[in-house]
């Protein structure tokens, strides 16, 4: 259950952010062209992003937090190992869903396809700092019905 809250609240800032991003100021905007608002760009965003995260990124974060189980190191190498493998999770992941979704033609642009690698590293990185808050706050819960 932890990785589908974290999956949701994940998708939902990732998406925040590349509409904030995306959006033009009104005060930037021309006459008689058509802009995006930043609901509809959410919208937009969350479409790709929640099946992503569902279909890629939970399963991905569910065997490196069981491959990060059986290796004993301190707690900030944990937390760096865990950092590094995340990143290279949400790359690959990102990589394999811009090759589904665009049915192989993104691969005549190499460049193209790294800089969306990059993106779902970004992405990947934001699910694992929401993991751990989440992974505290469930233990906190816990720990106060006790």
């Amino acid at each position: 259950m932890t990785h589908v809250i974290t999956a949701f609240f994940s998708a939902f800032i990732y998406s925040a952010g590349f509409a904030l991003a995306g959006s033009e100021p009104a005060s930037r905007q021309v006459d008689e062209v058509y802009y995006f608002s930043f609901q509809e760009l959410l919208l937009f965003s969350l479409v790709y992003a929640l099946p992503v995260y569902f279909i890629g990124g939970i399963p991905s974060a569910i065997l490196l937090e069981k491959t990060v189980r059986k290796i004993r190191a301190s707690q900030g190498a944990s937390y760096v190992y865990r950092l590094l493998l995340y990143s290279a999770a949400g790359f690959g992941v990102m990589c394999a869903a811009v090759v589904i979704i665009s049915g192989g033609h993104v691969l005549t642009f190499l460049t193209d396809l790294i800089g969306y690698g990059v993106f779902g590293a970004v992405g990947a990185v934001l699910y694992f700092h929401i993991y751990l808050a989440v992974t505290r706050v469930r233990r906190y819960v816990a720990q106060k019905k006790r």
